[in-house]
């Protein structure tokens, strides 16, 4: 929860903020307190040698006794997409989007398909992966990431793997 006054952590940052005023979506109404997924303006006192720069899409605020994970690899679970070039192979160059930030990344590993239903592993190691298949894949991002675990907090944990103009993949 964000309340006035109060001090969290800024991430990817690693800096301690101060929440100076939170105001509806709309710019009209300032409101005491803000929860988890409430989209609102939020002004903060940042340190004096803080580089502005630095704030985009992405930013995220959280307890600093509670830091969100900054990953550069991870390993997700995938609903492979129609493909318009065939299937899905190790190494393939991506771009990784989750919650409001994106990064360059790749597919590093392949690590299994798995059973919609049974949620077992169907196949170990697969070559290649096409469209309506269940996998488990490693991903490096060019860039850290804030990211969650999905049973921790769902919309924190959520990915949507994308080649070009194509969404290939989400999980």
């Amino acid at each position: 929860m964000l309340i006035e006054r109060t001090e969290l952590l800024l991430m990817p940052q690693n800096e301690l903020v101060t929440i100076k005023g939170i105001v509806q979506e709309n710019g009209e109404t300032d409101i005491p307190y803000a929860l988890a997924g409430t989209i609102c303006n939020v002004g903060l006192n940042l340190p004096k040698d803080f580089d502005k720069n630095t704030l985009k899409k992405g930013t995220v605020i959280c307890d600093p006794a509670y830091p969100i994970k900054l990953v550069k690899t991870f390993i997700a679970r995938v609903l492979v997409y129609d493909i318009p070039y065939g299937a899905v192979i190790k190494g393939e160059q991506v771009v990784i989007h989750s919650y409001t930030s994106k990064s360059p990344g790749k597919l590093q590993y392949l690590l299994a398909v798995i059973d919609e239903k049974t949620k077992e592993i169907k196949k170990n190691k697969p070559k290649f992966l096409k469209e309506g298949m269940y996998a488990d894949v490693q991903v490096k991002v060019d860039e850290r990431l804030c990211l969650e675990l999905y049973s921790n907090f769902q919309s924190m944990g959520r990915i949507v793997i994308r080649k070009g103009t194509h969404t290939i993949a989400a999980g």
